[in-house]
């Protein structure tokens, strides 16, 4: 799915969301890549601040992903594929670290094995109308999930994100924990399905939203 790549490049959120939105099947048989052999290596096309966002959209959506030899690394030099060996670079510590967050995160069961929804971002208010920055989903697997929120834009947005009742079952509150993160939201259930989960981001910024195993108190 070069198309894909290529909107993550350009970095319009709405030419992302408009490709999402096309038949579940077809989501399913597509292969992504944000760094291969014929274009520049990741981190550097994409920028430090942006490469992290393009990388939890590209691996929490649907389809097979195709990843690079040492893309985690964010080395800069493109390595022509005739070559047999090549020089040796510095190692980027914070693409090692977000590269192996987000791989983490997509190696969860829910995501590997449960069903993806793709959900929309709404103004949280009059004052405030930046949600169009905001890609969000979720993955749902019996009564786990794993939910994802990204602000695929230069500047700070907020938005309110509706969530299906039936993901919650008759619970009255749930406890989200951010993956990766020692992060804990408790939030209504009522909330959650109208108006929906607030989710204020600053630019580039993502939420991994999981399930908390203990139950909230409220």
């Amino acid at each position: 799915d070069k198309v894909f790549y290529d909107r993550l490049m350009q970095g319009d959120p709405a030419k992302i969301q408009e490709a999402l939105h096309t038949a579940e099947v077809d989501q399913q048989l597509m292969t992504r890549f944000v760094e291969n052999h014929d274009e520049p290596r990741f981190f550097k096309a994409f920028g430090a601040d942006r490469a992290p966002a393009a990388l939890a959209v590209l691996m929490t959506v649907p389809g097979m992903k195709l990843w690079h030899q040492d893309q985690e690394c964010g080395w800069a030099d493109r390595v022509p594929v005739q070559l047999k060996r090549f020089a040796a670079a510095a190692v980027d510590p914070d693409a090692v670290r977000v590269s192996a967050m987000v791989l983490d995160f997509a190696r969860l069961p829910v995501i590997q094995s449960g069903r993806w929804h793709l959900l929309s971002a709404h103004a949280a208010s009059s004052e405030s109308l930046t949600h169009g920055s905001i890609l969000t989903w979720f993955w749902s697997h019996g009564r786990d999930f794993a939910l994802i929120a990204v602000n695929y834009g230069p500047v700070r947005a907020q938005a309110r994100i509706p969530i299906p009742k039936e993901l919650f079952g008759g619970e009255k509150a749930v406890q989200l924990a951010e993956f990766g993160r020692d992060q804990i939201y408790v939030r209504k259930t009522d909330e959650l399905t109208s108006p929906g989960l607030f989710v204020d981001l600053e630019p580039w910024a993502f939420h991994f939203l999981v399930p908390s195993a203990s139950k909230p108190v409220i």
